[in-house]
């Protein structure tokens, strides 16, 4: 047990000295104090619209069971790593913004840039990950139902390796491969996107790109049009079995639409969300950070931190269960609030009698 207890320490102590090792250099503000509250701002709706939407999605996910089905979970994991970007990874962007617009000085600006590089990157990269894994997930319980395997534990440990592998790269450029360094607005970190002259971190940008958007892009376009083509063929085959006009060619439609827009929606999601700052990021990496304007930095990274409020709008207008368990919860919530209010009126007529008599 002291054995164990020394290793983690050493391996935490080990953590904290790269982080502190790998020095940032704060570049002078490049933007006017306004400007700066505007970015907290943003950074605060995002956080509170954020955490209400996922704490929705998460509270009817455990107050309803039966939404946790194996593919579910792949949502789940999704909702809780929105969460987090919403309470943990949003509010040290608030707090960075505010005390460079204050002019406060940022004694511990170096460790909060990586803190909030890391959760960004490590959220980031899983929530792509579990996105492609989705499409395949999809695709195989259509397309293969009777040699799929799909069961629970089978998931937890796809989703788990999923987490362990964003954890790994996000973790690199705290260890020394590649950095976390200042970008935008110079008030929060990113991956150094831009070195040329350093093999190191140009080859790690590469993997990134590669592991975490151009693959699973790929991935899910593929997964997708694969199930798409073969939902088309099981609408024939029900179109020549049971007639066009049939109750089950009708179901089999029905079921290929609603897949078709499930499949839509989640895809854009996904591309409109990461692809501005994929875009910006890929820019300068090739042409370096110092040819885009602050501003076409800080947008597309703030517009890629929406995917944590309109994910949760994507399960709800998708899902029918999900809005189906979502409307038994609240009007359950409403019947016990309607029967204390009887109650309570109850009580209060009995005491205004006895106090009459």
């Amino acid at each position: 047990m002291r054995l164990k207890r020394a290793n983690s320490y050493v391996v935490g102590l080990s953590f904290v000295q790269a982080m502190e090792n790998n020095s940032v250099v704060f570049p002078a503000s490049t933007l006017s104090s306004s400007a700066y509250y505007c970015i907290a701002t943003v950074y605060a709706l995002q956080a509170l619209s954020g955490f209400l939407l996922n704490s929705l999605v998460l509270f009817t996910f455990l107050a309803d069971r039966s939404l946790l089905t194996a593919s579910n979970y792949f949502i789940f994991s999704i909702a809780v790593a929105d969460w987090l970007m919403a309470t943990v990874a949003n509010p040290l962007g608030v707090v960075t913004n505010v005390r460079v617009a204050t002019n406060v000085s940022q004694a511990n600006g170096q460790t909060n840039c990586k803190i909030y590089a890391w959760i960004t990157t490590l959220l980031g990269l899983g929530t792509m990950l579990q996105h492609s894994a989705i499409a395949v997930e999809k695709c195989r319980t259509l397309c293969l139902p009777m040699i799929a395997n799909s069961s629970p534990t089978r998931i937890k440990a796809v989703i788990s390796l999923l987490w362990c592998f964003a954890l790994m790269w996000s973790t690199f450029p705290l260890l020394g491969w590649s950095a976390y360094v200042p970008e935008g607005a110079n008030t929060v970190c990113s991956i150094r996107w831009h070195s040329p002259s350093s093999f190191s971190n140009t080859s790690y940008v590469a993997c990134i790109f590669v592991f975490f958007f151009f693959a699973p892009v790929l991935v899910i376009i593929i997964s997708y049009v694969i199930t798409y083509s073969n939902v088309r063929r099981m609408v024939r085959q029900a179109e020549i079995t049971w007639g066009a006009n049939a109750t089950a060619t009708s179901a089999t439609i029905a079921k290929s639409v609603s897949l078709a827009k499930i499949s839509a929606t989640m895809v854009s999601g996904f591309i409109v969300a990461w692809t501005p700052y994929a875009v910006v990021s890929l820019y300068a990496a090739s042409a370096g950070p110092e040819e885009i304007p602050a501003v076409a930095t800080i947008l597309p990274a703030i517009f890629a931190k929406n995917a944590s409020l309109y994910n949760p709008l994507i399960y709800f207008f998708a899902y029918k269960k999900f809005r189906a368990s979502l409307w038994k919860l609240w009007r359950k919530f409403r019947g016990r609030n309607v029967i204390r209010d009887v109650e309570r009126h109850v009580r209060f007529s009995k005491n205004e009698a006895a106090e009459t008599n």
